[in-house]
Formats: C-alpha cells, sequence, structure tokens
C-alpha cells in the first residue's frame, strides 16, 4: 500500500510519465521526415531529459533525400528549451527519488542545481529500498516467532525496528528541504 507521501509524489509525477510514454510516438513509423516537428521532438526530449543521441536514432527513420541541416538545429534548439524544464532541482530531486538514472544531459549552468537534488532524491530513494527489505525481513521474523518462540529473534526485530525508524527520520529531513 502506498504511503500519502508515495502517493503525492507519484500523483504529481504523472505528467512526466505520461509524457515519458508518449515521446517518441512521432516516429515510431516510417514518416516523410520532411513533416516531422523536429523542434517539438527535441523538446519532447529534452523535457525528458534523453540524451541528444535519440537524434540519430530517430533521423535512421527517415528517408536519406529527405535530410537537412535543419533537422538538426532544429532538434537541437527544441531539447535545449526542454532541458530548461528537466535540468532543475525539484525535477533532479523527483528523478533520484524515483531511481532513475541520470544521463549527464544538463547544461553546465542548470547542472549543479539538478545533480545536488538528485543526490538528496537518490538518497531517499536508497533508504526507502532498504526499509522495504527491513519490512520484509521483519514479517519474515515474525512468521518464525508465530512458530517458535525465540528471543534472538525478537532482539533482531527490535534492532530492525530501530534501523526503519532511522531510516524514516532521515527520510523526513531530506525531505523536508524540498516541501
Amino acid at each position: 500500500m502506498l504511503s500519502k507521501q508515495t502517493l503525492g509524489v507519484f500523483l504529481k509525477m504523472l505528467p512526466l510519465v505520461s509524457l515519458l510514454a508518449c515521446t517518441h510516438t512521432e516516429l515510431d513509423q516510417e514518416v516523410n521526415c520532411a513533416q516531422v516537428d523536429w523542434y517539438e521532438l527535441g523538446r519532447r526530449d529534452g523535457i525528458a531529459g534523453i540524451s541528444a543521441a535519440n537524434f540519430e536514432d530517430e533521423i535512421h527513420r527517415c528517408d536519406p533525400k529527405e535530410i537537412t541541416h535543419n533537422h538538426r538545429t532544429l532538434y537541437e534548439y527544441g531539447r535545449s528549451f526542454g532541458l530548461t524544464s528537466y535540468c532543475t532541482g525539484p525535477m533532479g530531486f523527483q528523478v533520484g527519488k524515483l531511481g532513475e538514472k541520470y544521463e549527464g544531459v544538463c547544461p553546465k549552468a542548470l547542472e549543479n542545481d539538478f545533480v545536488r537534488s538528485y543526490a538528496v532524491g537518490r538518497q531517499i530513494h536508497i533508504l526507502e529500498k532498504e526499509n522495504d527489505l527491513i519490512q520484509s525481513r521483519i514479517k519474515s521474523l515474525q512468521n518464525q516467532i508465530d512458530k517458535m518462540q525465540d528471543g534472538n529473534i525478537n532482539d533482531e526485530i527490535l534492532k530492525l525496528h530501530q534501523q526503519f525508524s532511522q531510516n524514516e527520520s532521515k527520510i523526513r529531513d531530506l525531505a523536508s528541504k524540498f516541501n
């Protein structure tokens, strides 16, 4: 079951997830590349934090006779504009918290804030994953207790509960910096 905080983050990220899902529908089939809105395709790639190398993947679907230098220029301008939405502190935090990999796509002028926030989000992601493992281990140990009473198991459960509480406290502290 999702916590209210996790559900809130998911709902905030839903537009980005939807955008990522439809980013490349424009060129999924062979099309007349002279009619493709290369600026818009680049802008969507930028907003999604997709590498500029994606242009090469897309342009290969075109008839070589249709390809012009203008296609690349429009794509790069659009992608640069899109990156201004992606390369922000709040987006870095969300990308890190979701456990996504940062591909180093942000321009130097925007990268510091993104990376700093990404690192905090990534810490939260790691702690949440650790807490998932801790909860799983606690459940397993509690099942063992139901089968037999053993003081060592109770001690381990107590230690895991303490670690879990410490992680939750760290998560709240880190997340409070971005709320």
